[in-house]
């Protein structure tokens, strides 16, 4: 015995599938397309043909441009002067007896002797020693020394003086000396302080050396 549950759900499933035949006889439903099965198609791979192999183009020959022919200079030979015909020489007659005798000339007198100019003064290379009576300087003041006068110091000492062009005292030196460096200092300060005049010779200033005694003496 069918349940009736089950009898429904068949009755509701006939009922769809007429409906569905019954729309598908009206055209409402178009019926569903046969499916075709995809024809096989079988590929085959042809190899390409082998493209055809390109001959070298022959080279283009280059047209051969022609030089055109160099002029040429045409050396015309230059004609030789004819040579000249040579003078037939004078012949020499022998001197005639009635021929004039030309008196010689007389010799001419010498010529002078060139008047010599005067020799220059020679140029001295140092300062000339003079004596001290030959300038004009001024006498300098002696200062005798404290401290020798104290001790009772005497002596002479000898300085020599360079004497410049310009009368000015240029160096000293103590040459003899008095026995005492005190004295000696004060010989050589009075030295310096020596104002003299040019000393010239031939006219020109000339740098000069003279020798000047310092006395120094105690008055008792």
């Amino acid at each position: 015995m069918i349940h009736p549950r089950t009898l429904k759900i068949l009755v509701v499933v006939l009922l769809m599938h007429a409906g569905v035949l019954m729309l598908i006889q009206l055209g409402l439903i178009a019926p569903r397309p046969t499916v075709e099965e995809p024809l096989e198609i079988q590929a085959h791979i042809i190899p390409a043909a082998p493209e055809p192999i390109k001959q070298p183009e022959p080279p283009k020959q280059q047209p051969v441009k022609q030089e055109a022919p160099k002029p040429v200079n045409i050396v015309r030979p230059v004609a030789q002067p004819k040579p000249m015909p040579m003078p037939m020489p004078t012949p020499m007659l022998p001197p005639s007896d009635n021929a004039p005798v030309v008196p010689a000339a007389p010799p001419a007198p010498p010529a002078p002797a060139p008047e010599q100019a005067p020799a220059p003064a020679p140029v001295s290379s140092g300062p000339i020693s003079v004596g001290i009576n030959d300038i004009q300087c001024s006498e300098p003041p002696l200062v005798y020394p404290s401290m020798s006068q104290k001790m009772g110091e005497e002596g002479r000492a000898m300085v020599k003086i360079s004497i410049g062009t310009a009368g000015e005292v240029t160096n000293v030196a103590v040459t003899s000396s008095s026995g005492s460096p005190r004295l000696d200092r004060a010989a050589a300060d009075a030295a310096r302080a020596i104002k003299c005049s040019p000393y010239k010779q031939n006219g020109r200033a000339v740098p000069v050396v003279a020798s000047k005694p310092f006395v120094f003496k105690l008055d008792n």
